[in-house]
């Protein structure tokens, strides 16, 4: 009986320490079904009919996906237009009608702008750890515990430690002192 005792101990000790390890006891043995990330979900191009009804060539290549990655540095910075972008008739009335004044070098000035920041940053971060470096070099040699014995011991100033306890119980094999 005491067989089963010590098997029902060690799967109970199994568990909780399965449950300590992730959310649950479930997840952690594996039956609990994986629910999709809803920040990790990929947009994909919208279905659309192709121009021919004709299926492609066996063994042709596919047709090229854009990267997910590559599509959202896009959107996050932009891309750079190759060439100027043009205002279209509309565009250009809704523009002299708003009587807007925009640099259009105004592109070419954010970036130094901002590079300017990237500089300040990256010198500040050099400042601060050229700042704390010195506190984490060493200072000097360090020393050798025989040598430094034998020195003092020429040098007549070798002692014994001795160390006092006050207020305790001797411990137990000493001399009591």
């Amino acid at each position: 009986m005491t067989g089963r005792t010590t098997a029902l101990a060690t799967v109970a000790m199994a568990a909780i320490l399965l449950a300590g390890c992730g959310g649950s006891l479930q997840r952690s043995l594996g039956l609990e079904r994986p629910v999709p990330d809803e920040f990790a979900v990929v947009r994909r191009a919208p279905l659309t009919m192709p121009p021919s009804l004709t299926l492609p060539e066996p063994g042709s290549r596919p047709a090229p996906r854009q990267d997910v990655a590559v599509a959202a540095r896009e959107a996050l910075v932009g891309k750079t237009p190759e060439q100027p972008a043009t205002l279209s008739p509309g565009e250009r009335a809704l523009v002299a009608a708003v009587r807007a004044e925009a640099d259009p070098d105004i592109r070419r000035r954010l970036l130094e702008e901002s590079s300017e920041f990237v500089d300040l940053d990256r010198n500040s971060f050099l400042f601060v750890l050229g700042f704390q470096k010195p506190m984490f070099e060493p200072k000097g040699e360090p020393l050798d515990p025989v040598a430094e014995a034998e020195r003092l011991q020429r040098e007549g100033r070798a002692r014994r430690v001795v160390t006092i306890r006050s207020g305790s119980e001797p411990l137990p094999g000493g001399n009591g002192s």
